[in-house]
């Protein structure tokens, strides 16, 4: 009898431990499921074999190759992280062997990355990402996952001790993914930005509670909310006597394909990373890797863009408008060898940045115009690019002033000797555009871009530019008989007015 209810107990105990191990660390169950990783607009896609498993209703899938080990510290520092932050947000994680994928690429709270260190900041700011949005800025995540790391480590809460010196030349103020690459900012403000994300961060946190930071990361990461962000970062500046002005682009990792994926309110841009601008030695405000380095010329190009877009929206009122448009950087000649706007899936694709505010206009137009004319679709789009495009208005300048002595540019010698000074395309555009047409000889608003611009010109000039814009969107487009009056009107105004000028044959 002494000797069963030992057994009894021994086999209590032994189901005891069983219990606990099993607790504290479950035998994982790992399915094979086929995962395909796609990249925007098809350009990198990965179908892989992966096994996946479940812990708390989270998706973890790992390549085959990524070794039990590997999988078990990612599973447990997840885990942890997690039980921190205490969010309900479901997330995917999809862990590749770095020789098959050794980017990341974050998207709707699945997460694309390779084998590394799962305890640093960095793998910590991929799951925030992954939790509160990909283009939430990334500043606020890093100077969070630092906490959360200091958390883990048993570090004491870290006190505001950012002192910032004036004397300090700090272009990165901003936070976002580019301030922490060396490709875009130097290595001292990389070091200035993670201090100051870090101060911020804990600053935020301790004034109004980690919820609220919550609530600003998300709107960080939201081209609504990217004011309210701005304004907090603003204030904590002003705190530090730091003079800034928030920026409303936001900026997401863009995995294999992307140098980066960048988002304003009317737009997300995808830089390729082999992407250069065509046009690039003739305009005067790019260069070779123009867009790939240097985050002071890449904020001003997206927030130049972005004021253009919503001043061309304002310009031509034609709601309701599709602002998910993407606009890809690309020169993949077997698609096009131009630029040019996809109406199928609302995109643009750029081999030139100059052509961006053209392409856009087309994005604006296309479903309010009635005409498949030239004039109304290319001539209109050209005349009303003049109006908001400092790039493509700088390439031209510095193409109309570049030296010329052929005869088919002769009409350019004479008209700068007319006005006595460099041609100033925002100001002169409609007679550069006029007199082309004389020189050429053109009688059809159709002929090209050029006649077709300089026709909408002399419809302004009788209409006025809004009831213009009525004329050519509208349901029912321009009379046939009142474009009949007017072509002939505009033919007799260009032989009047510009026979002064040299003829080209």
């Amino acid at each position: 009898m002494k000797k069963n209810r030992v057994l009894t107990m021994l086999l209590c105990i032994i189901l005891i431990f069983s219990s606990c191990a099993s607790d504290s660390a479950p035998e994982l169950v790992f399915i094979t499921e086929k995962i395909i990783l796609r990249e925007p607009d098809n350009t990198f896609a990965l179908s892989k074999d992966m096994e996946l498993s479940s812990v708390d209703g989270l998706t973890y899938a790992f390549e085959r190759a990524v070794s039990s080990d590997e999988r078990m510290d990612c599973i447990k520092e997840t885990q942890s992280i997690l039980d921190i932050i205490g969010s309900k947000n479901k997330i995917h994680i999809y862990v590749y062997a770095d020789s098959t994928y050794n980017d990341t690429y974050i998207s709707d709270g699945a997460i694309y990355t390779f084998v590394q260190s799962w305890k640093s900041p960095e793998y910590i700011s991929y799951l925030l990402l992954g939790l509160f949005g990909e283009y939430c800025n990334y500043g606020a995540i890093y100077g969070y996952a630092a906490f959360l790391y200091g958390q883990l480590n048993g570090a004491t809460a870290r006190k505001n001790e950012f002192v910032w010196d004036n004397a300090t030349n700090c272009s990165a103020l901003d936070l976002n993914l580019l301030c922490f690459n060396e490709t875009f900012v130097s290595p001292k403000e990389v070091e200035n930005v993670r201090n100051i994300s870090v101060a911020f961060v804990s600053d935020y946190m301790n004034v109004h509670g980690i919820s609220k930071f919550h609530e600003l990361l998300i709107n960080s990461g939201t081209v609504e909310g990217a004011e309210l962000f701005g304004k907090a970062l603003s204030d904590f500046y002003s705190a530090n006597h730091i003079d800034y002005i928030p920026s409303n682009v936001l900026y997401a990792f863009g995995g294999r394909s992307y140098d980066y994926i960048a988002r304003c309110p009317y737009a997300a841009f995808f830089i390729t990373k082999d992407w250069y601008d065509e046009n690039a030695e003739q305009n005067p405000l790019t260069y070779e890797n123009f867009l790939h380095q240097n985050y002071v010329d890449v904020k001003k190009f997206f927030e130049v863009n972005s004021e253009q877009m919503r001043k061309y929206q304002f310009l031509f009122g034609l709601e309701p408008y599709n602002n998910d448009l993407k606009v890809y950087f690309s020169n993949n000649k077997r698609l096009s060898r131009v630029s040019y706007y996809k109406p199928e899936t609302h995109s643009i694709y750029l081999m030139n940045v100059d052509s961006l505010m053209h392409e856009y206009i087309h994005s604006i137009t296309v479903e309010h115009n009635p005409s498949d004319s030239m004039w109304s679709i290319e001539g209109a789009t050209r005349y009303f690019s003049y109006k908001y495009d400092d790039y493509g208005i700088a390439i031209l300048n510095a193409d109309y002033n570049a030296p010329a002595s052929s005869e088919e540019n002769l009409y350019i010698r004479e008209f700068k000797e007319k006005i006595g000074r460099d041609i100033e395309i925002e100001v002169d555009f409609t007679e550069i555009e006029d007199i082309i047409v004389y020189s050429r000889g053109y009688s059809d608003p159709n002929s090209s871009y050029a006649a077709g611009s300089s026709f909408v010109a002399y419809m302004v000039s009788q209409f006025g530019e809004e009831e213009v814009i009525g004329m050519i969107f509208s349901e029912q487009g321009v009379e046939h008989s009142l474009y009949t009056e007017l072509v002939d009107n505009w033919v007799s105004y260009i032989n009047t007015n510009y026979a002064d000028y040299s003829k080209y044959k």
